[in-house]
This record gives C-alpha cells, sequence and structure tokens, in this order.
C-alpha cells in the first residue's frame, strides 16, 4: 500500500506544477513583460509587470453559463436531494469547482458524511488532489489528497473499500516540500460505497488529455502578445506624454562634469532665452499611437474567435446597440461550447448526486439512474421566450410543466409553481367562481 501513496504523491507533484502555472495565470499573476534594463531605467521601475487577463474572463463568462437547476432521478425531479445540494453549499461550491477544471483542466469534490450521517459533498483544490483510473474501463480506482498542517504532511488515500488517513513521519515546515515517501497510516475508514468518494470534473481535450485542458492554453500566446502591444504602447505614450523640444544656434553645447550634454528644459522651465539671433526653438510633432490600438484590436479579435466570447464582451463596439436576434447569433459559439461543456461536466455531477443518494438512502450508487438539470445558456429575450413556449402549450405540443421548463425554471420553482396553481384552482371552487 505504501508504494500506491508513493506513486500518488509523485504524480501530484508533477501536477501540481502545471496546476499552479493556469491557476496564476488566471488570477493575472503571469510576469511576463519584455521591458529592457534601459527602458525600466526610464520608467524608474514603476511598471514592473503588466497582466492583461482576457483568460479569466474567458473562463468566466463559460462558466457563467453552467449553471445547475436541479436533479432528476428515473426523469422524475428529487426535490430532497436538490434541498441537499443547497445545504452543503454546492451551489456556488458546482460554480467553484467547474471554474477550477475550465482554468487548470481539471477540479475535484469529495463526497462522505458528516457526523449525523447526512450526505455532503466538499469542493477540493486542484493542487491537493488527483486520481487514477483504470486503463481499460476509465473508472476512478484510486484518489488521492494531500495537504499540510500542524508542520506535518497528510493525505487521503481513497480507495473502493476503504480511506486511509495518513501522516508524514517527517517534519514538513508551512509551504515546504511534501516528500513522497515516509508516511504512516494513522487510521483507516471502511467505505461502504465500493466506490473511490473523490471525484473528478475534468475539462475534456483530446482522449491523450488524462488531466484535462486548460480553456487558457489555445489563449496564452496571444494575451502574451498582446501584453508586448500595450506596454510598447504605454512606453511610447510614456516617451510622448511630454513634448519633446529642440534648439538650434545655441554657440557652445553646455556639458556636465561627464562631457555628457545638459538638457536647457532638465530644470522644468517651459522657455528658454539666447541673446543670438541665429538660435531657434521648436518642438516634435507627437508619436502617432493609432497604429497599436489596430494591432491591439487585430489580437483581441482572434482571441474572440478561440474562445467564443463576442465582440461586445471583449470591449469591441461596445457602444453600438443589437437587436436580440444579433445578440443570440454573436453568442452562438460560446453557447455551443457552454452545452458541449454541461455534457461533459454533467458526467461528473451525476456521479456525485449518486453517492450522495447513496449515502442517503444505501445501496450501490450505480442504482440511481440520475440526470442533472441545466439552465438555459444563451441569452434569451423573456418577450420572445413566453410567446414561444405559450403557443407550444395551446397547440398541444407541450404540457404545462414541459412549458414552464421551457421557460427555464428550474424543477424546484416548477414544484412550487404547480402547487400554487393548485391552491388558486381550490380557492376558485370554494368561492363557486368554478365548477368542481
Amino acid at each position: 500500500m505504501s508504494s500506491i501513496v508513493e506513486k500518488m504523491s509523485a504524480a501530484l507533484d508533477t501536477r501540481a506544477a502545471t496546476v499552479n502555472e493556469w491557476t496564476a495565470r488566471y488570477r493575472g499573476e503571469s510576469q511576463f513583460v519584455l521591458l529592457t534594463q534601459e527602458q525600466r531605467d526610464a520608467l524608474k521601475n514603476r511598471l514592473s509587470s503588466l497582466s492583461i487577463n482576457y483568460g479569466a474572463l474567458a473562463v468566466d463568462l463559460l462558466n457563467e453559463r453552467l449553471r445547475l437547476i436541479g436533479f432528476t432521478i428515473d426523469g422524475t425531479p428529487d426535490l430532497n436531494l436538490w434541498e441537499r445540494w443547497a445545504d452543503v453549499g454546492m451551489l456556488d461550491g458546482a460554480q467553484q469547482v467547474q471554474r477550477d477544471a475550465l482554468a487548470t483542466g481539471q477540479g475535484f469534490v469529495s463526497v462522505w458524511a458528516d457526523e449525523d450521517g447526512e450526505p455532503i459533498a466538499l469542493p477540493e483544490s486542484a493542487s491537493q488532489c488527483i486520481v487514477k483510473r483504470d486503463p481499460v474501463s476509465r473508472r476512478v480506482v484510486v484518489g488521492f489528497k494531500r495537504w499540510q498542517a500542524d508542520g506535518y504532511g497528510h493525505a487521503a488515500l481513497y480507495l473502493p473499500d476503504q480511506i486511509q488517513i495518513l501522516k508524514s513521519q517527517s517534519h514538513v515546515p508551512e509551504g515546504g516540500y511534501t516528500a513522497p515517501n515516509g508516511w504512516q497510516t494513522t487510521s483507516t475508514i471502511p467505505n461502504p460505497l465500493g466506490r473511490v468518494p473523490l471525484l473528478d470534473v475534468t475539462n475534456l481535450g483530446s482522449v491523450q488529455d488524462v488531466y484535462g485542458v486548460s480553456e487558457l492554453e489555445g489563449l496564452r500566446d496571444l494575451t502574451d502578445a498582446l501584453q508586448k502591444v500595450m506596454v510598447d504602447a504605454m512606453l511610447s505614450s510614456h516617451e510622448t506624454g511630454t513634448a519633446r523640444r529642440w534648439a538650434t544656434g545655441l554657440g557652445t553645447i553646455q556639458t556636465d562634469e561627464d562631457g555628457a550634454a545638459e538638457d536647457p528644459w532638465a530644470d522644468g522651465t517651459a522657455t528658454v532665452q539666447h541673446e543670438s539671433p541665429d538660435a531657434k526653438f521648436g518642438q516634435f510633432s507627437p508619436a502617432d499611437l493609432a497604429g497599436f490600438d489596430t494591432l491591439a484590436g487585430l489580437i483581441v479579435r482572434q482571441i474572440g474567435a478561440l474562445s467564443g466570447l463576442s465582440p461586445q464582451m471583449l470591449g469591441l463596439h461596445a457602444d453600438s446597440a443589437m437587436s436580440a436576434d444579433a445578440i443570440r447569433a454573436a453568442e452562438a459559439s460560446l453557447v455551443a461550447k457552454a452545452e458541449a461543456r454541461q455534457r461533459t461536466f454533467g458526467r461528473a455531477w451525476a456521479q456525485v448526486a449518486a453517492l450522495l443518494l447513496a449515502i442517503r438512502d444505501g445501496g450501490d450508487p450505480k442504482r440511481f439512474k440520475v440526470m442533472p438539470v441545466w439552465s438555459d445558456p444563451a441569452t434569451r429575450s423573456e418577450a420572445q421566450a413566453a410567446d414561444a413556449a405559450v403557443k407550444l402549450r395551446q397547440a398541444g405540443i407541450l404540457s404545462t410543466q414541459g412549458t414552464l421548463e421551457r421557460l427555464g425554471m428550474s424543477p424546484r420553482e416548477i414544484a412550487q409553481e404547480q402547487q400554487r396553481a393548485a391552491a388558486d384552482m381550490a380557492m376558485q371552487v370554494a368561492s363557486g367562481q368554478v365548477s368542481p
């Protein structure tokens, strides 16, 4: 068993480097700035870094369209499961896990029971967790979480039949390196679920992308290029922000003790006087910065093409009014990407929900046919959506529940609305307004 712990710990170290890199980029902590020492001196080191964080914008706007609103079991909404989901904080937790998956390639959730035996689901950090899958079935066979506390390394090894809690034998300083070996088991907890209760939510790329793919990967070079352009623009603005003056016919050029020519305007004076009739003074034309705007706009449009973000989301043509149909057309690529992620992440959330049900009701998680319910990722006109839903209801194509679903209501909202409708009907019957 120690060999499994050592292998998982070493694999986590390898994976953590990539996770930390993508996390830093998502937070805008990239230090990519092409400044020469002369430029730094000219700026007096006032510009140490510059982050153009379109990557975080792409992740956040995509994640906003991945909103869970309920679960169904065998096609029937389970409101108790959804209430438990909300009680344990997974309304926000699911968004956090999905954000990690989009930014770093993977997010994690652990499922277990609290001290009262109630099922809980907890978001886990992608820098602390890793799972191993069976190469044939692709099923998770081992889960591993490692963290530091009280001057030691701590870990949990998740297996289908048990969970082992481990502690490092050697002292580990805060933020220090935890060696992959030298672990001792402090306790073992039976796992009656028959499945590893640590699940990964993976942003799938190609079949070979075992750890998923970051949404930032395709935008990395473009954001670096845009950052370079903006740095150049700021340097040019700094150099031309103050008028550049010239003077001729002043006679002998004054120099300092090192032999360097003295600037007649170095003391900040706005004018210079000279007795020579040949002396002339003037000012250079300011630099044209329009070229930077053109180049930056070209790069931003390429970022939009890869990320699926519309020009309005990227700050292009923000002042132009658009119709609802034009907005939907501009967002078609982002909506298609969101729908694909719903299918990908939906499988993971179904597994999490099945484990919660197995803890709540007992039995094998495989017997629960769970499906997540998502909100519509498209930007909709409420009036148009309502008109279309009512027409389909009047034509007999949709039921009342189907009409409410088409309007984007969650299973819980639909149940509440049906209860209100039944109460209204009962009041009308009691008052004699309608026949029973």
